[in-house]
């Protein structure tokens, strides 16, 4: 089951359209059907891509930009229909962090003493929940899982160092 779960879109900090992977993943070495990757750009501060799930019922689309002391991170899912399609972004955090969540901000403090907020819209909520994780083979290392729904018209996020 460890081996299932790394492999699962669900286990990386990307978003799960409709909770699918997005390769059709076989036995524990093998993929059947792969994503499709499709408009790969980028620029100094830029980069967009989005791919197509293997039978995934949409798109999903990508866009890293930095400015300053900030990171944004927007996610669109664009249906092949006319009907909306569930999604979650999820993102992983070392169990050895402190997370603490405040409304739709999360400030993470690494063991380090390094921090950053994460910034979602007002209106969303952050799920957290323990999950596996691995340094190297055979290392464990337990992660938090940050979730969070994209919404129909998108989902930006936002990352900010904070230096004190």
């Amino acid at each position: 089951p460890e081996r299932a779960y790394a492999r699962s879109t669900r286990a990386h900090n990307t978003v799960a359209v409709d909770d699918l992977d997005q390769h059709e993943l076989w036995a524990s070495h093998r993929i059947g059907g792969r994503a499709e990757l499709r408009d790969l750009s980028f620029g100094p501060s830029v980069l967009t891509a989005a791919v197509h799930g293997f039978r995934a019922p949409a798109l999903h689309r990508r866009r890293l930009s930095h400015d300053g002391g900030l990171v944004r991170c927007a996610d669109w899912v664009l249906p092949r229909g006319r009907r909306p399609v569930p999604a979650t972004a999820r993102i992983h955090l070392p169990a050895d962090c402190d997370v603490r969540r405040a409304g739709a901000t999360v400030e993470v403090t690494t063991p380090g003493g390094r921090r950053f907020k994460i910034h979602a819209p007002d209106d969303l909520r952050w799920d957290r929940s323990p999950v596996p994780g691995w340094r190297a083979m055979f290392t464990p290392a337990p992660r938090h899982c940050l979730a969070l729904p994209v919404p129909t018209d998108g989902l930006e996020l936002t990352f900010e160092a904070i230096t004190d």
